[in-house]
């Protein structure tokens, strides 16, 4: 018989008998609770701003460039418009809907336009 353990919060913990969330997304905020594994929402909150920071990335090198382009050209108009959107991503991961979550699925709803979280 092979026995499946998990880390928690509170250490390793052994599965049998013990009742998990079918999603690993938010896997490093697990916490133990009489038995079952439920999710700590403040861990899972910073797990999520995390999450935004690393999906954005790419998404602002792609603005940075753009931006020179846009500087090259003398276009003031495009230029403001990429800065307002590199703006709004530089404030996603501050969004009160992400403080505002009650649970997980509230929280995985919090996704600024033209991001992509796996």
């Amino acid at each position: 018989m092979t026995i499946t353990y998990i880390e928690t919060k509170q250490g390793r913990v052994e599965t049998t008998g013990i009742t998990k969330p079918n999603e690993r997304i938010f896997r490093d905020a697990w916490q133990l609770n009489n038995g079952v594994i439920e999710v700590d929402m403040e861990a899972a909150r910073e797990i999520w701003r995390d999450k935004i920071r690393t999906a954005r990335a790419s998404v602002m090198d792609g603005l940075d460039a753009d931006y020179m382009k846009a500087l090259e050209l003398g276009d003031i108009t495009l230029q403001q418009t990429i800065a307002t959107q590199k703006q709004i991503l530089r404030d996603a991961p501050n969004d009160a809907a992400i403080d505002a979550a009650l649970n997980v699925e509230a929280l995985k709803g919090v996704m600024p336009a033209g991001l992509s979280i796996s």
